[in-house]
């Protein structure tokens, strides 16, 4: 499960000497998305949906233990038994995932398998791959993008006494300056979001076409 995308670099990047067999290689989070779009394809999300919650208890022990240790994934022992279940867990679930997708793998879906197969293969090595920068330059680039914001943050402060980046006070200055505000969050706020000041903007606020740049 993700194979193609975490096993594959992980493999290429500590042993690059390691031919891959893709001629063998299946990768059930590809298939997921091919059987539904719209659901999770996480291998937790997904046992739990089908096979209930001895699918994820792997899972939250590991979180469990994580939480009780202050463990990450960098730090966790190998020996401990969470982690032990939830890596054994993780073959079981996608040994069980495969069987039930066989429609997309070796059925009717089997071309839009191979396919995403394909184009995930070469996904994987462009990101593995990666590309040249030039590294000044981007830095340079940062730090100007950095300082123009900054200085169009205090010069927006400056011209409307209030600090824009705080809705509520930008919600309170536009109505004070007669906008009519009709959606609220499901707190009961005002909204300020990207189509509120867009439809300010476009009502001739210029502080609000300013904040959308």
């Amino acid at each position: 499960h993700n194979g193609v995308g975490f096993d594959y670099g992980y493999i290429a990047q500590c042993w690059p000497d390691v031919k891959f067999p893709w001629t063998n290689t299946h990768d059930t989070m590809l298939y997921s998305r091919l059987h539904n779009n719209q659901a999770s394809a996480k291998l937790k999300d997904i046992g739990g949906e089908l096979w209930g919650a001895a699918a994820t208890l792997g899972q939250d022990l590991l979180n469990r233990a994580f939480h009780d240790n202050g463990w990450d994934w960098n730090t966790v022992p190998m020996s401990v038994p969470a982690y032990s279940l939830y890596s054994g867990m993780d073959v079981v679930l996608t040994a069980r995932l495969y069987a039930r997708l066989e429609h997309i793998h070796s059925g009717r879906y089997r071309e839009s398998a191979e396919l995403e197969m394909q184009a995930a293969r070469i996904c994987a090595d462009m990101s593995i791959a990666g590309m040249q920068i030039d590294r000044e330059y981007c830095l340079d680039k940062r730090d100007m993008l950095a300082g123009y914001v900054t200085k169009m943050l205090e010069g927006l402060n400056a011209r409307t006494g209030i600090n824009v980046r705080s809705t509520p006070q930008l919600a309170n200055w536009f109505l004070s300056q007669g906008a009519e505000l009709t959606e609220k969050t499901d707190r009961g706020a005002w909204k300020m979001d990207k189509a509120v000041l867009t439809n300010l903007a476009e009502h001739g606020f210029e502080i609000a076409t300013h904040i959308l740049d």
